[in-house]
């Protein structure tokens, strides 16, 4: 069972360390590797670092409290045996994917209110 539980803390860890280093130190070249890449995040360097920044932040917030709902329903449900924990966890980690996949709509709309479609930064009224 206590493996189930540090599994269960391991994607929120590194979804708070990525996070982190994504915002703090996004990539400085549009590339094919890593970053934040969707089309409209390619449009230019300033939505590439916007991008990747903001979606940083995202997954560190993200990270945070998947790490605080792992560690409480994993306190919470440990007594119900490791049946019960494995079901818990499982639902757990989709949620935690789902998430994670809410994110990209989230940083595609903040790109779509910052930016026109030619990746050129609109004008603040």
């Amino acid at each position: 069972m206590g493996l189930l539980i540090v599994c269960n803390l391991l994607l929120p860890a590194l979804l708070i360390i990525v996070g982190a280093l994504m915002a703090r130190f996004p990539p400085k070249k549009i590339n094919a590797l890593y970053g934040y890449r969707t089309e409209r995040s390619m449009k230019s360097a300033d939505t590439w670092v916007f991008a990747n920044v903001y979606s940083g932040k995202l997954i560190w917030r993200t990270g945070w409290v998947a790490l605080a709902a792992a560690a409480l329903v994993s306190l919470l449900f440990r007594r119900f045996g490791e049946g019960a924990m494995t079901i818990v966890n499982l639902l757990l980690m989709a949620a935690q994917c789902v998430a994670l996949i809410v994110i990209i709509p989230m940083t595609e709309q903040a790109l779509k209110a910052t930016f026109d479609d030619e990746g050129v930064r609109k004008q603040q009224p």
